[in-house]
């Protein structure tokens, strides 16, 4: 038997095999009511301190957040990784760097266009053919999930099984990307 730690109550604390310890509070009722552990963190995005009580914040506030998104990395080395991952594939390049393309995607864009005015073209040498090998179908669903839609395929999103069922020989070839591993050279990947 122990004492509730929010009401005092005492109750028999039963085992949580879900949570891999005993239980702490008589009620769910105490439990919420209890104090939670505020801790203080350093924000990343702008060095500030802040205190949360959620274990897995980095920063400070919801701009913060947006700011880190956008600015995860400069604009040099986002042309500086463009350039010596020829090949790669614009969507990949993003999904590489950020969680969330859809503020990413803006992002590189105008950095590239910045550079074509330059003379560099980022854009043109992420897509470049040239790296890209090509393949038989069943070759390409052992790397994929199915077949890419403008590949001239039944319609559906046809995958290796459906095909093998049907009894395909695989006699397209198709580009495929996935042998390229992403080169950081000299940048150190950011987490967060």
């Amino acid at each position: 038997m122990i004492n509730c730690p929010v009401c005092n109550k005492e109750f028999k604390s039963h085992y949580r095999q879900d949570r891999g310890k005993y239980q702490i509070h008589c009620s769910r009722k105490c439990n919420g009511n209890a104090p939670k552990k505020v801790v203080t963190k350093k924000c990343v995005q702008c060095g500030t301190d802040y205190q949360t009580r959620k274990k897995n914040t980095k920063f400070c506030s919801r701009q913060c957040t947006q700011e880190a998104i956008t600015v995860k990395y400069t604009d040099n080395e986002l042309v500086y990784l463009a350039m010596i991952n020829p090949g790669y594939g614009f969507r990949r390049f993003v999904t590489a760097l950020y969680a969330s393309r859809e503020r990413a995607i803006p992002k590189c864009i105008e950095v590239f266009n910045k550079a074509k005015e330059m003379g560099m073209d980022p854009y043109d040498c992420l897509q470049d053919p040239s790296y890209m090998r090509k393949v038989d179908v069943f070759e390409y669903l052992e790397n994929h999930l199915a077949l890419p839609h403008h590949s001239g395929g039944t319609g559906d999103r046809t995958s290796l099984k459906k095909l093998k069922e049907k009894g395909s020989r695989g006699n397209r070839r198709l580009k495929d990307d996935s042998h390229i591993e992403f080169n950081w050279g000299v940048i150190e990947p950011r987490e967060w």
